[in-house]
């Protein structure tokens, strides 16, 4: 626009509109700028978002339109109002000021991208928390704002939380590397995966890894792609990302005391949960079960909560190899179940299942192959049933599980409670038949047509898997139909979809709240932590001494102290006590 259009327009409207010399604006901002000043008259100046790149008028096309309010007058490049210009004029130092006394706002205009000029800044002089620190504040409109325009102009950045990554062979860590290689392949997207310092080596073709939060950059999205083993989770990723997306898998440690050491870990783990899914800014369950128990239980609300399926096509066609003890079985065929000895995985009605086979007369065996488990173990129940035919191998490497899933007769999967359930699909994929049961998320994938185990009957279902046994490959079939529609490139594809839904999503007071309970989580389990550690260090002669009910009183214990702070003391002392020891054993 040249001086003599301003003048004019000046002129016709009482408006001014400055711009800086060199900038390059979106076509049509002079209207989109008048859009945004609304029409109340309590506006004094509109100013286009200014970023160093990108295509204006793709900003100003994909703009979510928030028009959000600023503290800070800019006149890069701004329409400055009739109205300000009448109350607040003329256009001088303190023109500012006079708007603010007057309640007159300074808008941004997120569809109007001027580039060529200073970036524009979030930062409010009033508002003094440190970004570095833990969020304690929703981000503003204007953050908010900023950063779609920068997800516009520069592309999708996203880190994904890789910490847990350690043998890169359990069923998480597979798929996170098979998500992080579908999201890569959509070009979509530059993605950042997160580690631990002790993580292996992996391979991800254009993807960055990182080992510290200390000084990294904040992409748009942090996605932690399981759900949260400890309080400090999301507070580290507060520190990679600036909007956060959480996938939960299931809910069985929420609801299984017995999964835990205590009560009292239960407990934190149960307010864990709630106060990480109520910090995150969208929750991802992996099915529709997964989603109606987040909502049972009150810990998500609809509208907040997403389902994306996962992939099942990252199975690596590798070398296999018997596993050492199949001995007993002595070349007849078997059922196997793989997984560890959790109560749900429901090891204890595969043997029952067995059993029943063989009294149908099949001639086969059982193995369970999988590493037991300290707490919710199903061993005592599997000890107190007839373990003839039935092997027990423990954990197995990649090559056994897939000689196992290619050399068995069934693969039984009788899990109570399942988030998704890969193994039936991995079965399928070997060519061997899938044993299901029309419960939880096995339903909802495979329907109730091919679950031939009926829950929980074991003769019932021995009837029904019999006939299959010799005829399996229509549900082999079926189920590997299936599972050509669930590829991590469409999950990838979902996922990109979410990133921008998250994004558009208004930031909530509720979030801050959950991520000080956090804050409060972590510092309880340090403490309790110190405590359990330096109860373990007393160990239980030390016990019988200190404490409240420790034989030794208080001016005891700082006389002996006192003793063994002085090394020729020390040693005195220590000679006595080991004398005093001996005597005493020998009496």
């Amino acid at each position: 626009m040249t001086a003599r259009a301003v003048d004019d327009l000046s002129a016709a409207t009482g408006e001014v509109l400055v711009i800086r010399a060199g900038a390059r604006l979106t076509a049509g901002f002079v209207e989109r700028l008048r859009a945004a000043a609304g029409e109340a008259g309590t506006v004094a100046t509109v100013a286009a978002i200014a970023h160093g790149s990108g295509d204006p008028d793709e900003v100003a096309q994909r703009s979510l339109r928030m028009h959000p309010r600023t503290t800070r007058l800019t006149l890069d490049c701004t329409l400055v109002t009739r109205a300000a210009l009448a109350l607040a004029g003329p256009l001088d130092e303190g023109f500012g000021g006079r708007c603010d006394a007057l309640g007159l706002a300074h808008v941004v205009a997120d569809d109007v991208l001027v580039r060529g000029t200073e970036p524009t800044s979030a930062v409010n002089p009033l508002d003094r928390h440190e970004h570095s620190d833990l969020p304690l504040r929703p981000a503003t409109r204007l953050e908010r704002a900023l950063t779609w325009t920068r997800r516009v102009a520069d592309g999708l950045e996203v880190t994904l939380d890789g910490r847990m990554l350690r043998t890169l062979r359990s069923g998480t860590e597979v798929q996170l590397l098979a998500l992080a290689r579908a999201l890569t392949r959509t070009g979509a997207v530059r993605l950042r995966l997160l580690v631990g310092e002790q993580a292996p080596d992996v391979e991800l073709d254009g993807v960055e890894l990182i080992r510290d939060v200390v000084g990294a950059r904040r992409t748009a999205i942090a996605h932690r792609p399981y759900q949260l083993s400890g309080a400090q989770d999301l507070h580290l990723l507060a520190h990679v990302g600036e909007r956060l997306v959480v996938t939960h898998l299931d809910l069985l440690l929420y609801r299984d005391p017995l999964y835990h050491a205590s009560p009292d870990t239960w407990a934190g783990y149960r307010r864990l949960t709630g106060a990480g899914l109520a910090a995150a800014d969208l929750v991802v369950a992996i099915s529709d079960h997964v989603a109606q128990d987040l909502v049972a239980e009150d810990l998500v609300p609809a509208g907040r909560l997403r389902r994306v399926y996962l992939g099942t096509d990252h199975e690596d066609p590798g070398p296999a190899s018997p596993p050492a003890g199949l001995e007993p079985l002595d070349g007849r065929p078997f059922l196997v179940q793989l997984g560890s000895d959790l109560r749900h995985k429901n090891r204890p009605f595969a043997i029952d299942l067995l059993h029943e086979l063989r009294a149908l007369g099949w001639t086969g065996g059982l193995v369970l192959a999988g590493p037991g488990v300290e707490h919710g173990s199903s061993r005592a129940e599997e000890d107190a049933r007839s373990l003839e035919h039935v092997v027990r191998l423990g954990s197995v490497s990649d090559s056994e599980r897939r000689w196992l899933y290619r050399e068995a007769a069934a693969v039984l999967y009788p899990s109570t409670d399942e988030g998704f359930g890969l193994v039936p699909f991995e079965a399928a994929a070997a060519g061997t038949l899938p044993l299901t049961a029309p419960v939880s998320a096995m339903r909802e994938l495979l329907g109730d047509e091919h679950a031939l185990l009926v829950p929980w009957d074991a003769a019932t279902s021995a009837q029904r898997v019999l006939p299959a046994l010799g005829r399996p490959d229509a549900i082999v079939a079926a189920v590997r139909a299936r599972g050509e529609q669930l590829t991590w490139d469409r999950t990838a594809r979902e996922y990109l979809e979410l990133y921008d839904q998250t994004l558009a999503l208004p930031s909530r007071a509720a979030a801050v709240q959950a991520f000080q309970a956090l804050a409060a989580e972590a510092g309880r389990g340090h403490w309790e932590g110190t405590y359990w550690a330096l109860r373990q260090e007393l160990g239980p002669t030390g016990l019988a001494l200190v404490g409240a009910d420790g034989a030794l009183p208080q001016d005891a214990q700082r006389a002996l102290a006192a003793l063994t702070s002085r090394k020729f003391t020390r040693e005195a002392l220590l000679r006595a006590l080991r004398l005093a020891g001996k005597v005493g054993r020998a009496r």
